[in-house]
C-alpha cells in the first residue's frame, strides 16, 4: 500500500455528515429492555406493598442493565483505547456523547441501598420519576440498538457553507475498532503524497486516482486535474478515533 497523508482538520471543519445503515436483525436488543421496563412500572403502579416498589426498583435496574449490554455487544466501545480512558461504562458513554450518567447512577445507588444494606424504596411518587428517566433513557438509545450505522458520507463545504465537489465516506469496524476505511475526492493542498507532516493523518491507500481514470462519467466531471481519488485505511492508533467516533455518532441525532 502506498502511504499518502491527509490533513486532520480537513475530516472535522466544514463537513457535513450524512449516514445510511441497516436495522440490527434482531429486536431483542430493543425490546427486550421494554419488557422489563413495563414490569417496573406495573409494579410501582400497583404499589400493592413496598416489596411492589423494591421490586420495581430492581426491575428498573434490570432494563438500564439490559440496554448498556446490548450497546456494548453491538458497537464494542470497551476496545477503544484512548488516553485517560474513563474506567466506568456509564462514564465511557458519555466521553463518546451517548448519555448523561446521573440519572442512572441515582437508580442504580438507591437499588445498591436495598439490595445490600436493606433499606426501604423511596415513596411511589418517587419511583414514578425514576420509571420515567428509564423511560427517557431507553428512548434515548433506541437508535443505537436498532440500527447499526457504518458508512458514513461526507461531503465538505467551503468557508461559506457552500458545498465544494469534494467528500467520500467512512466506514467503521466496530467488531474490532482498528481501523476505519476511508474513500473519496480529495484536493491537493490538503494532502502530502510524500512525507509526513504536522497535523496531517497517514492513509494507506490501496487506489490513488485522478479524474483521467472516469473521463466520461458524470459526477467526476467537475474535479480539477490535480485532485485525487483515495481508497485506503486509517489506523485507529495514528490519530483521535475516540473523539472523531463521538463525532460521527453525534451526527446521528
Amino acid at each position: 500500500m502506498k502511504k499518502i497523508w491527509l490533513s486532520k482538520d480537513y475530516l472535522y471543519e466544514n463537513v457535513e455528515w450524512n449516514n445510511s445503515g441497516s436495522s440490527i436483525e434482531s429486536s431483542i436488543y430493543k425490546e427486550r429492555a421494554y419488557e422489563i421496563w413495563n414490569r417496573a412500572n406495573i409494579l410501582v403502579e400497583n404499589n400493592e406493598s413496598l416489596f411492589d416498589l423494591t421490586d420495581g426498583i430492581t426491575n428498573l435496574k434490570r432494563s438500564i442493565n439490559h440496554r448498556l449490554k446490548s450497546i456494548e455487544k453491538i458497537y464494542n466501545f470497551k476496545k477503544i483505547v484512548f488516553l485517560e480512558k474513563p474506567k466506568g461504562y456509564l462514564e465511557l458513554l458519555e466521553n463518546f456523547n451517548i448519555i448523561k450518567p446521573y440519572l442512572i447512577k441515582i437508580i442504580m445507588e438507591i437499588r445498591n441501598l436495598i439490595e445490600h444494606e436493606d433499606s426501604p424504596p423511596p415513596s411511589q411518587q418517587r419511583c414514578k420519576e425514576l420509571v420515567d428517566m428509564v423511560w427517557y433513557f431507553l428512548k434515548s438509545t433506541d437508535s443505537l440498538v436498532s440500527n447499526l450505522i457504518t458508512d458514513f458520507e461526507f461531503v465538505i463545504n467551503d468557508c461559506n457553507g457552500e458545498e465544494t465537489p469534494y467528500g467520500g465516506t467512512i466506514e467503521l469496524d466496530y467488531k474490532h475498532h482498528k481501523s476505519v476505511k476511508i474513500f473519496g475526492w480529495f484536493p491537493l493542498e490538503v494532502m502530502d503524497i510524500k512525507q509526513k507532516k504536522d497535523g496531517f493523518i497517514c492513509i494507506y491507500s490501496e487506489d490513488i486516482n485522478t479524474k483521467d481514470k472516469w473521463k466520461n462519467i458524470e459526477y467526476h466531471r467537475d474535479k480539477l486535474d490535480t485532485d485525487l481519488w483515495i481508497n485506503g485505511v486509517i489506523y485507529t492508533k495514528d490519530f483521535e478515533y475516540h473523539n472523531f467516533i463521538s463525532q460521527l455518532l453525534a451526527s446521528l441525532r
